[in-house]
């Protein structure tokens, strides 16, 4: 019987050699398209900035006040950076530093956010813009002496940056005022897009402050309160963390311990995309470089103490015996005297895996109802650090720079950990969680139920006080 072949399989097939050239001739007009689609957007881009940049440069006075961020505003929703070069570039806060005891601040740290396509395609060379007084003439424009990128460089339509600008008159013991940013040694004319300059001041020898970064939307308030006293249990001087959208019960607890004297809090939000108001939290690179902006601020605004931690809000530094963290870091740097930090490892308490139910537990706090933890990680670790041994402007969540040539140890667990109260991962939900319920170990560890037993009156007494329940 014959069998018949489908048009298809019957027709002729091409030659190899004349299907190939049909190949690579498509190749290469699809190259050629989409090169030429690139240069016409980056010339249309660099025209348009340039044609900005005139409009930058012929800007006049509308007024003579310095732009300032109130430090303490509950208004969320008011901006909290000033935007500059068109909304190209939006700095959020400029700190000075010394590099030596020898000069008075000569330096100054901008932090904030740039526009990855307006600096790739312009490619602006930055002035430092620095007034002196209040008098126009007082304006003096000098060269960025380094501009720093973070981790996540050409991942996020907005990347955070770090301009150094150098006090031009610190050999006449002046200090600026306020700064700017401008391009090709032009400043902006309007006193509205200056920000004034943090001072840090020197506080009295091993006084530890704490940046728990940033608090937002639906975060608990009974579970603040109880991290709040325990920080005050473990010696801490100062704790500075920001908000954005936060519930008004959280907020009252930030307003109690403010009004004590450990807390300050600064509102924050965050620059638009394309027109697109934008909140907090999004794990993504964008996320991820919003986030580095407070950590920059707090790691300047806090310069001035001896130590300065860097962990969140629902992480706990913990040492055997519950001792204090003034004991706990006086005994590391008897140990590590060339450490310019302590790196801690993290134990997680996942609360996914659900409360104790037994008799010792203690349920009306968090640090007494999760007993079951990982054991300790080295990655996701936080750090305490010691300011005169950082280098300026150079730490993040999960690490620092040390100046040369100290040290940055990991400290053994046995000595000291932290101590995180989170669901699992992300990472461990997957494939219906088997990661989470099943794979990791699962530690008894009942350590911090006698720190729950001593904070637990003291907690009580601000809920009641505060009418949160």
């Amino acid at each position: 019987m014959a069998i018949k072949r489908s048009k298809l399989s019957a027709a002729k097939t091409l030659p190899a050699k004349k299907l190939y050239r049909i190949c690579l001739a498509a190749f290469w007009v699809i190259v050629a398209f989409a090169f030429l689609h690139n240069l016409s957007m980056a010339t249309m881009y660099t025209l348009v900035t340039k044609i900005k940049m005139k409009s930058f440069r012929d800007m006049e006075v509308h007024d003579n006040k310095f732009f300032h961020v109130d430090s303490n505003n509950d208004y969320q929703n008011s901006d909290t950076f000033v935007s500059l070069i068109d909304n190209s570039v939006h700095i959020y806060s400029a700190i000075a530093y010394n590099s030596t005891e020898q000069y008075v601040f000569d330096s100054i740290y901008l932090s904030g956010w740039e526009n990855r396509m307006w600096s790739r395609f312009y490619k602006p060379n930055f002035t430092c813009c620095l007034i002196y007084g209040k008098k126009n003439n007082d304006i003096m424009a000098t060269r960025v002496s380094e501009r720093h990128n973070w981790y996540y460089v050409g991942k996020a339509k907005l990347e955070v940056k770090q301009y150094v600008c150098p006090n031009v008159l610190r050999g006449h013991n002046r200090v600026p005022v306020a700064i700017s940013l401008g391009i090709d040694k032009q400043c902006p004319k309007n006193h509205s897009k200056y920000i004034k300059i943090d001072y840090p001041q020197r506080q009295a020898e091993g006084r530890i402050a704490v940046c728990a970064k940033l608090v937002y939307e639906n975060i608990s308030a009974s579970a603040m309160i109880e991290w709040f006293e325990y920080q005050v249990m473990m010696n801490v001087s100062k704790i500075l963390l920001y908000t954005n959208n936060l519930n008004a019960d959280a907020m009252s607890v930030l307003r109690y311990y403010k009004s004590v004297g450990i807390c300050e809090y600064l509102p924050f939000t965050t620059p638009p995309i394309d027109d697109n108001v934008r909140g907090v939290g999004i794990k993504n690179f964008q996320g991820w470089n919003d986030e580095q902006v407070p950590v920059y601020d707090c790691q300047g605004k806090l310069s001035g103490y001896t130590f300065v931690g860097l962990y969140d809000v629902d992480e706990y530094v913990y040492a055997p015996e519950g001792q204090s963290l003034t004991h706990i870091l006086n005994s590391l740097i008897e140990n590590h005297p060339n450490a310019a930090g302590f790196t801690f490892k993290t134990e997680i308490y996942a609360t996914t895996w659900g409360q104790d139910n037994s008799t010792d537990a203690i349920r009306d706090l968090t640090i007494g109802s999760y007993t079951m933890r990982t054991e300790a990680y080295r990655d996701r670790v936080k750090s305490i650090v010691r300011t005169d041994r950082l280098v300026p402007g150079r730490m993040s969540t999960h690490g620092y720079w040390a100046r040369k040539p100290f040290r940055k140890p990991v400290i053994d667990e046995s000595f000291a950990t932290l101590k995180h109260y989170r669901t699992c991962r992300k990472e461990w939900l997957r494939k219906g969680g088997d990661k989470c319920y099943k794979t990791i170990e699962k530690i008894k560890d009942t350590s911090m139920l006698q720190i729950a037993a001593n904070i637990k009156q003291r907690v009580s007494e601000v809920k009641h006080k505060l009418g949160i329940t």
